[in-house]
């Protein structure tokens, strides 16, 4: 799906680039998220994030929608692939984490990569606020490492949105390649 650049607008709070799908890339999306949980559904893969199954569907297709956001935001092609879980989301390493919580943070694992760029979108629903980034390397500190909850035993490096950095810089060396 080619990323075209569309309804963008700012955060008036922080500042924060938004941007706005259109309903047929909403909904191109969101079958992408959904094609990626019946594949690993019926491959026998359960969610390794701790989330209750009935759960999953929604951050399958959200986690897709958000990825298409940002790469419409800034630019990049968005492959909508399928079956690559580890690999990057956007352009070559460039992953994309996404949480409905306004203030909430952005999650890397031990296993992420060190040195792809991890960004945060929040929103949902094909509506999304850009909050910052990091480098995987960066994110992984000992202060941060914990659950994100106590009712799960999935464990991550939560990275406050205070501590992301802006992935501009970042963004145009994935631009030239």
């Amino acid at each position: 799906m080619q990323s075209q650049r569309g309804t963008q607008s700012r955060d008036l709070v922080n500042n924060c680039p938004r941007v706005q799908l259109t309903r047929e890339e909403a909904i191109a999306a969101a079958l992408v998220g959904a094609q990626r949980r019946m594949i690993s559904h019926y491959a026998g893969q359960r969610d390794t994030h701790g989330m209750p199954a009935d759960m999953v569907w929604m951050f399958e297709m959200e986690g897709a929608l958000a990825e298409c956001a940002f790469a419409k935001l800034v630019g990049l092609y968005w492959s909508a692939t399928v079956n690559t879980f580890k690999g990057a989301d956007v352009g070559r390493k460039i992953q994309v984490r996404q949480t409905i919580h306004e203030f909430g943070t952005l999650r890397i694992t031990k296993e992420d990569p060190d040195e792809d760029l991890f960004v945060l979108m929040t929103g949902k629903l094909g509506s999304y606020t850009f909050r910052g980034a990091v480098r995987g390397w960066k994110g992984k500190q000992e202060q941060w490492w914990g659950k994100l909850r106590a009712d799960r035993e999935y464990y991550s490096f939560n990275i406050p949105q205070r501590f992301l950095e802006s992935p501009w810089q970042y963004i145009n060396q994935e631009r030239e390649g």
